[in-house]
């Protein structure tokens, strides 16, 4: 993350509001990530392509696809990814950034092999009616985003934020420029269209890395090695991507709230449309949370470190820990603040917003509920991150199972419940992991110093 804060810094160094909004501008687009980039552009390609004279049976499938291609290949490739990333952060700790590259490529050879067998068996047992052109695209393209996301672990490092985002850009243009030119060929096309697009992404991406990091060798498995690889990281990212997409899974596959696309893949008309807007909702508290963290809560932290490492004086350490923790929940506390006025706003103008998009007022008790929802989500996040800064990965591990079956459990009742307490499983589960968070947090910040010098070494 110290790409992050270097970029973070040099805009706001610049004072004027200009600059401070471009800080959190950039800021929000960084750290929205994955989550961000998958739902703006199911939303922008459904937008888009929608208008394309084709067939709307065709228009439909491929959105559907690609959603259950981008929740597949998160929750695949975040187990590996979410482990690769500590990897990283210690080379380059260590100035060891040869080492990011070549281990790079080991970790996409394993994401590309296991993503690709495990892609073959599920299409030929659940796509047996389909045409082997969409197998081979479903496959492909679960490949190729299993890779993107692991990619993007390493691009948190590099500083040309710019070029980043001119990658998916293009990527898109593709895919939509692709999709209209092949209009009249069906899924088929729009499949081929998406997967052309994010190869291209992953390319560009892949380009960026190269150039910022040298590397001595093609491929290397470093990261495997027992001291190198962090076991508990990689049930973390797992469980945590099973908590954020369970819900939706529930929906898809109940009889009362979905209705079948293809093959196995199902549409929640009810649940998916308001649930994929409120994520959207969670942009300022994410632009406020990332740009605090990486900015003045790492520099509080870096010096605390500094002063247990050059072996400071006990009551400066403490002076420093108590700065940490203070800064920490007045990080959470800012977060609180713009999300809290999302949602106010969200109250406000939620039927006009869901008027403008000539969508039905039915779904507005659902989009408020899931807008609570998606705000403690990044409050979530912020704790999460925090208690990463101080390495208790225990406590995350816990917040991740809590989270995934919380979440399953509640969304089960609230379905079984009736229409008007959808969202509520979502949002409720996320209120009580929130409480352990901040439980956990307190808990981390008891006697700092101590855990930090003996139980840490």
């Amino acid at each position: 993350m110290a790409g992050i804060g270097f970029s973070l810094r040099k805009i706001l160094n610049h004072e004027s509001i200009t600059r401070t909004i471009a800080a959190y501008t950039v800021a929000g687009v960084i750290g929205g990530g994955p989550w961000l980039i998958s739902i703006l552009g199911i939303i922008s390609l459904s937008l888009i392509i929608a208008r394309i004279p084709a067939q709307h049976e065709a228009i439909t499938q491929f959105q559907i696809s690609i959603t259950y291609l981008i929740a597949g290949s998160l929750i695949f490739s975040s187990s590996a990814g979410n482990s690769f990333s500590r990897y990283a952060a210690d080379q380059l700790f260590l100035n060891r950034s040869t080492y990011l590259i070549s281990n790079l490529n080991g970790l996409m050879l394993i994401i590309s092999l296991s993503a690709g067998i495990f892609s073959f068996f599920f299409v030929l047992l659940f796509f047996s009616q389909q045409d082997i052109a969409y197998r081979l695209l479903l496959m492909g393209s679960f490949v190729v985003l299993s890779n993107i996301w692991a990619v993007i672990t390493l691009l948190t490092a590099v500083k040309d934020y710019s070029i980043i985002l001119k990658a998916f850009l293009l990527s898109y243009s593709i895919v939509v420029l692709l999709a209209y030119w092949l209009r009249n060929y069906g899924l088929d096309a729009f499949m081929f269209s998406f997967l052309v697009g994010q190869t291209v992404l992953l390319l560009n991406l892949l380009i960026v890395l190269y150039k910022e990091y040298p590397t001595n060798s093609i491929i290397d498995f470093h990261f495997m090695k027992k001291n190198s690889m962090y076991k508990l990281l990689i049930f973390n990212g797992l469980f945590f991507n099973l908590g954020v997409w369970v819900d939706k899974f529930i929906f898809w596959y109940n009889d009362s709230t979905s209705y079948a696309v293809i093959g196995p893949f199902r549409a929640s008309l009810i649940y998916d449309l308001p649930i994929f807007i409120a994520y959207l909702c969670l942009l300022p508290g994410m632009a406020v949370f990332l740009l605090l963290i990486e900015t003045n809560f790492a520099d509080y932290y870096l010096r605390f470190n500094e002063a247990i490492r050059s072996g400071k004086s006990l009551s400066y350490i403490k002076i420093a820990g108590n700065q940490v923790a203070t800064y920490a929940f007045e990080l959470i506390y800012s977060i609180v603040k713009i999300q809290a006025l999302v949602i106010i706003l969200m109250l406000q103008f939620g039927e006009k917003i869901l008027a403008f998009l000539n969508i039905s007022l039915l779904y507005y008790n659902l989009l408020y509920v899931a807008v609570i929802g998606t705000s403690l989500q990044i409050f979530l996040l912020a704790i999460v991150d925090i208690l990463y800064y101080m390495d208790r990965r225990w406590y995350v591990f816990v917040i991740s199972i809590s989270y995934f079956v919380l979440n399953l459990v509640f969304t089960l009742i609230s379905v079984s419940l009736g229409p008007f307490y959808y969202g509520y499983g979502f949002t409720g589960s996320l209120a009580c992991v929130c409480v352990l968070g901040m439980y956990f947090l307190n808990e981390g910040f008891n006697d700092l110093e101590y855990k930090v010098i003996m139980l840490r070494g």
